[in-house]
């Protein structure tokens, strides 16, 4: 059992490195993938796993995660099993590329200030 998944795209990663940090300074258990993942596992199974053992879905927005069809894959995983869904807005995706996936465009995100950039 984790505390929170994390959702990101790749292109995010220095970011939700120091975001994870944080997290776990503050003594959460957090799901992600770099950590949670074995070699030669089937990587989406892993990640289903993740989402169903975890208590909180967090969604790092950017325009790289907003246009990710992996993370439109997690977040209509984490609906279906209801999660609870945190948004963190890292940057700001331009209103004309996408809409936010699925629930998480509902949601009013957190603004990630406290953390160094």
């Amino acid at each position: 059992m984790s505390d929170i998944f994390v959702s990101y795209s790749r292109k995010d990663k220095p970011f939700v490195e120091r975001l994870v940090a944080a997290l776990q300074e503050r003594g959460k258990t957090v799901w992600i993938d770099w950590e949670n993942i074995p070699l030669t596992a089937d990587w989406m199974k892993e990640i289903e796993v993740g989402i169903e053992e975890a208590d909180n879905f967090l969604f790092v927005i950017s325009p790289d995660s907003a246009t990710s069809d992996v993370a439109q894959r997690e977040v209509r995983y984490a609906a279906s099993h209801s999660k609870r869904f945190v948004p963190v807005l890292f940057r700001e995706p331009e209103q004309t590329e996408t809409e936010l996936p699925g629930v998480i465009g509902s949601l009013s995100a957190m603004k990630t200030s406290s953390i160094k950039q």
